[in-house]
């Protein structure tokens, strides 16, 4: 069974929801914004989704948190050790 995938209609929900507090939506949110899919690329609102759902305590969007600290301290000490 093939089913169409309708993305904008996915952003158009998971924005409601994510205004609504729902953690899932605001990390799905950004994985659309981040990817660019079924709206386009936009890094700075994929930052905002994934730091608003790691604020409301979603295990998702913390552990994205994380991963972007590491790599900021990463290149942080490389630009420094040079």
């Amino acid at each position: 069974m093939n089913v169409e995938v309708d993305y904008e209609e996915s952003l158009k929900w998971y924005l409601k929801s994510a205004k609504n507090e729902n953690t899932s939506a605001m990390v799905n949110l950004a994985y659309l914004y981040g990817n660019g899919i079924g709206v386009e690329k936009d890094l700075t609102n994929a930052f905002k989704w994934n730091l608003e759902a790691a604020n409301s305590g979603d295990s998702s969007g913390i552990n994205f948190m994380f991963e972007r600290l590491w790599i900021l301290c990463r290149i942080m000490k490389q630009y420094y050790l040079t």
